[in-house]
């Protein structure tokens, strides 16, 4: 499959793509400008009946369906059209068993890579591969053994630096990261992104003890008083009249005018407490009585350029299962995220500026200072760090605009996973053109799409979990 790249120089490129499907097929469609297509330099394989392999040099797409597709050996299932976006392959692929595949709008889950299989999540909310015990001293070392003993202590002496780094303060999504700021990134960057002095050396409930002492000292009084009456402000007026894309949403939901039918998830009203509504039973089915489709169903939510986006992140591998703790803690960092992307946005009538970088790693406790919600997973917790930091540090510092700012979060949960995509892919926009914050990205950001698209079965909430 990858011969066409061993002999060439380029690395491969994931073209962009577009997805639809019918109950009995699914429809590829990739963009391949400026490439000579024929028989010779395209090949698609299709290997364990669900990975599709379509490689046409440099392009190269694999990806992975929630389910099986049919032997494609003896069918043509390629089409090529020159006179299309400078080149578009489209493949017909049948199913194996007809019916509507859910997510298939879903990046993270179709791109996803191969999962380690030592790979788990610890206690501590930490992923970490397992270890294996290379000696030990419960019982003596006969003579005869001193050679193995030897090579024992070699063993060990090769794996010191992986116990050091264990035992090094860890941050970011599930605690994965360390020593990031001192061996990766450049001089000086720690102390432009971040508030805390030296990230790589202070752990946890430090990182927290200092970050309410430095909220102590700046906080100012005056300016507080200052913006007790904000109505005259103009940016407050404009902030409170626009209507954001998650409202817009659900205003279109309650028209019925759904972009994506059925599979969207329900998220309750309160913050402090998440349950699951079965909605649409009826609806599917009904649709399940009705005859197979052969018109293509595409998926629409997202606009081109955004299922360009999540096709382009390199996803992380992320552990196989995360247990119930450490889901509760990745949410509350998630609220932590989106209420400071929420403020930004409002303030700046949803078009970035240079300030916005600052603004949402500011606000979040996550971004500014690695704040761990393992051992505070709730939401009344870091509804009270995201309005501190909201009344120190940003041009508007008003209580009752904050609290408009949470009702706006727990819009774009109520929304569903696909709203808060959107809001992610925002922030991650913003952040990747900044000097100072891009870092973000590979700490919090990524793993949050990653782990949004995959782990979460569209039948259930948002996150299925309960604070």
């Amino acid at each position: 499959l990858i011969k066409g790249f061993e002999s060439s120089s380029l690395m491969p490129i994931t073209p962009r793509f577009e997805l639809s499907q019918t109950d009995q097929d699914v429809i590829v469609e990739i963009r391949v400008p400026s490439v000579r297509v024929s028989v010779e330099s395209v090949e698609v394989t299709v290997t364990e009946s669900t990975t599709l392999h379509f490689a046409s040099p440099p392009y190269l797409l694999i990806l992975n369906f929630p389910s099986e597709l049919s032997d494609i050996d003896d069918k043509g299932c390629a089409t090529y059209d020159p006179s299309r976006d400078g080149g578009m392959v489209t493949l017909k692929l049948p199913k194996l068993h007809p019916g509507i595949w859910p997510d298939l709008d879903m990046m993270a889950q179709l791109m996803a890579p191969k999962q380690p299989p030592s790979l788990s999540v610890g206690n501590n909310g930490r992923a970490a591969a397992s270890i294996e015990v290379v000696s030990s001293t419960d019982n003596p070392v006969s003579t005869e053994d001193e050679e193995e003993e030897i090579g024992n202590e070699t063993s060990t002496q090769d794996n010191l630096p992986e116990l050091r780094n264990a035992l090094k303060p860890h941050y970011g999504f599930l605690n994965q990261h360390a020593s990031v700021f001192t061996d990766l990134a450049r001089e000086g960057l720690a102390a432009e992104m971040l508030e805390l002095p030296y990230p790589d050396e202070t752990d946890a409930q430090d990182r927290r003890d200092l970050r309410i002492e430095s909220e102590q000292e700046k906080f100012d009084p005056d300016r507080y008083i200052g913006d007790l009456d904000v109505e005259d402000d103009y940016l407050y007026q404009v902030a409170m009249s626009m209507k954001p894309h998650w409202v817009v949403e659900q205003d279109d939901r309650k028209k019925g005018d759904h972009t994506i039918s059925g599979d969207d998830d329900a998220l309750v009203d309160q913050m402090s407490k998440l349950t699951t509504d079965e909605t649409n039973d009826n609806a599917i089915k009904q649709e399940q009585s009705k005859p197979p489709e052969t018109k293509p169903r595409s998926y629409r939510y997202f606009t081109p350029d955004e299922t360009a986006q999540l096709a382009s992140i390199s996803y992380p591998i992320l552990p196989p299962s995360i247990q119930p703790p450490q889901s509760q803690s990745l949410f509350a960092g998630l609220l932590d995220i989106l209420f400071a992307y929420v403020y930004d946005h409002l303030l700046t009538s949803g078009d970035p500026t240079v300030e916005s970088s600052w603004t949402i790693t500011t606000l979040s406790c996550s971004l500014s200072w690695l704040e761990d919600y393992s051992d505070t997973p709730s939401c009344s917790k870091v509804m009270e760090y995201s309005m501190r930091r909201s009344l120190i540090y940003p041009y508007l510092r008003n209580y009752s605009f904050s609290v408009f700012c949470w009702k706006q979060v727990a819009c774009i949960v109520r929304n569903g996973r696909r709203c808060v995509v959107r809001c992610l892919l925002q922030i991650r926009s913003i952040l990747e053109k900044s000097e100072s914050h891009y870092l973000g990205n590979r700490l919090y950001i990524d793993p949050y799409l990653a782990w949004i698209q995959r782990n979460v079965n569209s039948d259930n909430p948002l996150l299925d979990i309960s604070l």
